[in-house]
């Protein structure tokens, strides 16, 4: 503990939810190195005011500066990470369709708790976040106009040729022969 002085226990983090902006700022006044001992002071006494001020407006008007996770689970910054971790998955796999028991044993989260903390972090289903990502790559192919739609289809991970074109269109309008012509 002494060489990471912000470094909280699970109790008192599930109390006090350090958002992203608060950890930035604990990060950065812990290495707040390279500068003159002055400018390294103001540096310091800037940052601590900072955080100063936005721990005194989270007790002042709660939830407005660091918003209260939605699932309790979440308050917990190794479910977070877990969730995170799961996203990445769903990045780096987004051609080979999983489904979400394997994920959840991937991040070795329980199946709920994964759906219902992916939907608060990300604003979107898993498998809606799935099929953006799924989507979003069929249109820079086919834009590419090097592969065919069932080609596309096949790299993505797609069951047939018809639910490819049945996705795409639902979630753009056009149908992919479209962007070929």
């Amino acid at each position: 503990m002494a060489n990471s002085p912000f470094r909280f226990d699970q109790t008192t983090e599930q109390q006090f939810t350090i958002c992203a902006q608060t950890r930035s700022l604990l990060t950065q006044l812990q290495q707040a190195t390279g500068l003159t001992d002055f400018l390294q002071s103001l540096q310091q006494t800037e940052l601590s005011l900072h955080l100063l001020r936005r721990s005194l407006e989270s007790i002042a008007v709660p939830f407005t500066v660091c918003q209260v996770p939605a699932c309790r689970f979440l308050a917990y910054e190794t479910e977070r990470d877990k969730i995170g971790e799961a996203k990445m998955i769903l990045d780096t796999r987004f051609d080979q369709p999983i489904t979400i028991k394997e994920l959840s044993r991937k991040v070795a989260m329980n199946e709920c708790y994964l759906k219902k903390g992916f939907k608060a972090l990300t604003g979107k289903t898993i498998h809606e976040y799935q099929q953006e990502l799924r989507i979003s790559k069929a249109k820079e192919l086919l834009k590419g106009q090097e592969h065919s739609v069932s080609d596309v289809a096949n790299l993505l991970g797609f069951s047939s040729i018809s639910h490819f074109s049945t996705a795409f269109k639902k979630a753009t309008g056009l149908k992919p022969c479209e962007l070929l012509a």
